[in-house]
């Protein structure tokens, strides 16, 4: 970490930077001698686009690719800047996501894409959530609210504070990436109605993110098919 931006390593072939106010796209290009990087030209959307498909200065606000040895940039302010690596395969996605782009599930759009494209599956798949605007201070007036209560029914994504409503637009991203992953769980293994609410009942998309490494992730997947619960890490090696 430096006074100019954060950094830190997904892992040992990914690197990620979140800048500070002030330090611009042009410094981060000149101090780390990038030489090939994709920004797109923000509309606050839900348009995500694979770099080998568009030109520089497009518009939208998600990319994603599989070439190594390049940048792929989004701004943000008060937006969520969020990153998304399937580990496995080397795929990258950075997508910008304000309230529109959330209300438009951009999460879901660039997550079905590397699969789509790349064959990701979501045991390989980490989001990466930068520095960005919280519910405490994230507010609205009703015309706003009025949109994201017909879409997102659930009451704990809203608070009302005075005349104003604070909406928890990380948590409704977390869940959009989360019924993702089980809409297409139910598609590739063919499950009941019955069988996708035992795996609701035991967490089966938390546990997997709470799964360190390729084969403990695998095994977490075997055990949920044949119907077993990991109450401990030990139970991995039993």
């Amino acid at each position: 970490m430096s006074e100019k931006y954060i950094t830190y390593n997904i892992d040992n072939n990914i690197e990620c930077y979140y800048t500070y106010k002030g330090y611009t796209l042009e410094n981060l290009i000149k101090d780390l001698n990038i030489d090939n990087y994709y920004i797109l030209k923000q509309i606050h959307s839900n348009k995500v686009f694979d770099i080998t498909n568009i030109p520089k200065n497009y518009e939208g606000d998600g990319l994603i690719t599989n070439k190594s040895n390049i940048a792929l940039v989004t701004k943000s302010k008060d937006c969520n800047s969020i990153f998304i690596i399937d580990t496995k395969n080397k795929i990258i996605g950075n997508i910008h996501s304000g309230w529109k782009g959330t209300l438009k599930s951009i999460i879901t759009i660039a997550i079905n894409q590397m699969k789509e494209k790349y064959n990701s599956v979501s045991k390989d798949i980490k989001i990466v959530f930068n520095p960005s605007i919280r519910e405490c201070c994230f507010e609205v007036d009703n015309d706003v609210y009025d949109l994201f209560i017909k879409k997102y029914k659930d009451k704990s994504y809203y608070k009302k504070i005075s005349n104003k409503y604070h909406i928890n637009l990380v948590k409704i991203i977390k869940d959009d990436a989360k019924r993702s992953f089980y809409e297409k769980e139910c598609i590739s293994a063919h499950w009941s109605v019955r069988e996708l609410q035992r795996q609701l009942d035991t967490s089966l998309y938390e546990r997997l993110l709470l799964s360190d490494g390729k084969p403990n992730k695998e095994k977490v997947l075997e055990l949920s098919k044949q119907g077993q619960v990991l109450a401990k890490p030990s139970d991995l090696i039993k």
